[in-house]
């Protein structure tokens, strides 16, 4: 779609239509930032893909055209900015859910392998509505469950917002089992299975469970998210590698939390206390993985219904992210549901980047707690033969403020995905959807 143009400086018709017309053009034009030869309708191979994400902002003109497009964008969410948690809230107030669900969560009637296979997510969020909202509307299908924690030190207009957008979900629910979330403590953990033990409860038969939290994106639609965890077999995928050397401090000693400044989660700063001389229980190895997992309904339900599990958790209380511990953990343990032994680092949840001194590693946004988050550039390796059948992307600005690039991949056949990109405008990403 052309932008509107108006203006006021000239006083002849003609000047006004070559003005406006130039104008058009500067602006059509920055939107175009991939060679035409690499259109996605020419795209036959994934060879196509990668060159069309790395190659593209390396064509003479691309990078001009860029840095105006941003500025263009920029300006124009300057001007409009992101939708506010009591906006949406008043959205969801204004129009009922039948409006709602035709504009924001519009889905395709799903098949009977999908109603045959039905995915149970926990959604752990803080603040950004609007961006919960955008995540909802990628993966929401109303066969599956969803359950959403919302932070005990969020906000009450966030939670509001949230509260208002699942009346119109009856498969979304918030969890009222909420916590007070701090970076690195059991409180990530449970969050999580606090959420898990809500969704135990559903009548929906879920198949797997996927966690996610507020800046997570999906990659795929919920045919390709289905096929990828059918594809495990009934294994979780759950990354579980031996625990390093110079990070087991994290559990040989007992450790303290305390709040210094600040509301936000990394107020809390955690502080060895003493050393912890009670071994692991059931003389359980401990591995290290991390806490965003796909995890069969078998495994759980033995989280839940087992003493193992639950002696670990009370012994992983005083450790430092035991969330990052616990599933890797129990991964290794001999006749676990959808355990398997052995270092497992093929893990497909996140296509992410952690920072790392030892080698250079790309990141063209900004590094917030070690991840990428990740900018237009970085679509080149997000979509790259070693991420390719990753399902999700985390620290994404292209789903948030900053950036309004919406990018989604369809699943053709095992070895061809086409890479479908909008470059979406402003009203459409931030402005409210029923106008």
């Amino acid at each position: 779609m052309y932008p509107k143009c108006r203006c006021f400086l000239f006083a002849t018709p003609l000047s006004l239509f070559l003005v406006c017309l130039v104008l058009t053009w500067i602006t059509y034009s920055s939107i175009q930032l991939f060679p035409r030869e690499l259109e996605p309708e020419k795209i036959e191979t994934w060879v196509d893909c990668e060159q069309l994400m790395s190659n593209a902002l390396r064509d003479e003109k691309a990078p001009m055209l860029y840095r105006l497009f941003r500025k263009v964008i920029w300006w124009r969410y300057k001007r409009n900015g992101p939708r506010s948690d009591g906006e949406i809230r008043q959205d969801y107030n204004e129009h009922n859910c039948s409006i709602i669900l035709t504009n924001v969560f519009k889905v395709n009637t799903p098949t009977l392998e999908e109603k045959e296979f039905p995915i149970a997510y926990t959604i752990q969020v803080y603040k950004g509505a609007a961006l919960l909202e955008r995540l909802l509307s990628a993966i929401y299908m109303p066969h599956n469950i969803y359950c959403i924690h919302i932070d005990i030190k969020s906000s009450e207009m966030f939670r509001r917002a949230v509260i208002k957008m699942t009346k119109c979900l009856p498969n979304v629910f918030v969890t009222r089992r909420a916590v007070n979330v701090i970076y690195y403590h059991i409180s990530i953990l449970q969050a999580q299975l606090n959420c898990m033990h809500d969704l135990l409860q559903s009548r929906i038969q879920w198949k797997y469970l996927i966690n996610l939290v507020g800046q997570d994106y999906p990659l795929y639609d919920n045919k390709g998210l289905l096929q990828s965890l059918k594809g495990l077999y009934g294994i979780n995928n759950i990354e579980s590698i031996m625990m390093p050397e110079n990070q087991k401090c994290r559990y040989t000693y007992s450790y303290e939390f305390k709040k210094y400044f600040g509301s936000e989660h990394s107020a809390y700063f955690y502080h060895p206390a003493e050393p912890k001389l009670k071994l692991p229980p059931h003389n359980i190895s401990i591995f290290k993985g991390s806490t965003l997992v796909s995890l069969t309904r078998g495994f759980c339900e033995y989280i839940q219904n087992e003493s193992l599990p639950n002696d670990f958790l009370s012994w992983l209380t005083d450790t430092v992210a035991p969330e990052e511990l616990f599933y890797s953990s129990l991964q290794q343990i001999k006749g676990v549901p959808g355990g398997q032994k052995g270092n497992q680092s093929e893990w497909i949840m996140r296509a992410l980047h952690w920072y790392s001194k030892e080698k250079r590693v790309e990141c063209h946004g900004r590094w917030m707690r070690s991840i990428c988050v990740v900018d237009f550039p970085d679509l080149a390796w997000i979509f790259g033969k070693n991420n390719r059948k990753k399902l999700f992307v985390q620290k994404s600005l292209l789903i948030s403020t900053k950036d309004f690039l919406i990018v989604s991949i369809w699943q053709r056949t095992n070895d061809l995905i086409t890479l479908l990109y909008i470059t979406t405008n402003m009203l459409h990403n931030f402005q409210s959807p029923y106008q």
